[in-house]
């Protein structure tokens, strides 16, 4: 798999992003998450906006409620 090229999106872009980034970053994986950082450090700087679907946020929200982690899922 290929690095993703955060330099190459234009600022003020909109991007829908799945599931999978949100989890890897969250939980930490030890080789994906680094994958992602960037996209969401753009995010954060308001630099890139980001979007995501109803049922991504019931899939990411699955495993903290599941965990009785309720304080992680309103993070």
């Amino acid at each position: 798999m290929d690095s993703l090229s955060v330099a190459s999106i234009v600022s003020s872009a909109l991007l829908l992003v799945d599931t999978a980034p949100i989890i890897y970053t969250r939980e930490g994986h030890r080789t994906l998450a680094a994958r992602f950082v960037p996209l969401f450090l753009r995010h954060s700087a308001g630099d890139i906006v980001l979007a995501v679907k109803t049922t991504t946020i019931a899939e990411v929200l699955t495993g903290p409620l599941m965990a009785d982690e309720e304080a992680l899922a309103r993070c």
